[in-house]
């Protein structure tokens, strides 16, 4: 019965971690789109360098 307890748990804990990551990444998408014309130049030479290759 213990691993039958463990396993539902660890699981419930994957979903509170999805969440917070989504909700991390929305607030920076967020954050981007108001300071759209500092972050942009940043972004767009983050970009060309990853696509480079």
């Amino acid at each position: 019965m213990a691993t039958l307890n463990v396993q539902p748990k660890q699981k419930s804990l994957w979903w509170l971690w999805l969440i917070i990551i989504l909700v991390g990444i929305a607030i920076v998408y967020f954050s981007i789109h108001k300071d759209d014309h500092k972050t942009s130049d940043k972004i767009i030479k983050d970009s060309t360098i990853v696509t480079t290759p």
